[in-house]
């Protein structure tokens, strides 16, 4: 991802015209969104680290990891939200790598990719799942997602913001 910073000057000169105020209220709005940006991409790094270089890490450097993952998950995720193994789930797969994975319990999306479905939960069970035929169905359920607020724009934390059995042992216990 390639993130475009501009200083508040460059952002001044680039909507000339505009009333002060709403130069100013557009400032705001730019930088929420470029520190969700950051924070976005860190979230994708930490995983992607964890998931391919974990055995070379040392147990606290995994436990620091994981700490600072749980720490944006806590951020970027509605105050009120909270998993359990019993909660029931669906993820829409459309054409594309992008997916959106829902806790139906829960009412909350996240958006996700097949790469990830694949990595941690191929053999989960208790999970719906859905194919879509073109791109824009999946887009209209985000949007539906997003107006209500429901929608986080990056993939659960394993184990913390998604609880399901991959394995045997897990299935026997839920």
């Amino acid at each position: 991802m390639i993130l475009m910073t501009l200083t508040w000057n460059e952002f001044r000169s680039a909507h000339k015209g505009k009333d002060a105020k709403e130069v100013s209220t557009l400032w705001a709005e730019y930088k929420i969104k470029s520190a969700e940006a950051v924070t976005h991409s860190e979230y994708k790094r930490i995983l992607n680290r964890l998931q391919k270089f974990s055995v070379r890490f040392s147990k606290q450097e995994v436990a620091e990891l994981e700490a600072r993952a749980e720490e944006i998950a806590k951020e970027s995720r509605p105050d009120n939200y909270t998993c359990t193994p019993t909660d029931s789930w669906k993820i829409w797969m459309g054409p594309t790598q992008a997916c959106l994975l829902i806790n139906t319990t829960r009412k909350l999306a996240f958006t996700c990719s097949r790469g990830y479905w694949r990595h941690y939960y191929l053999n989960a069970l208790y999970v719906d799942r859905s194919l879509l035929d073109k791109v824009e169905q999946l887009d209209s359920i985000r949007e539906g997602y997003a107006k209500t607020n429901r929608l986080v724009r990056r993939p659960p934390l394993p184990g913390v913001e998604i609880k399901l059995p991959t394995s045997a042992k897990e299935y026997q216990l839920r």
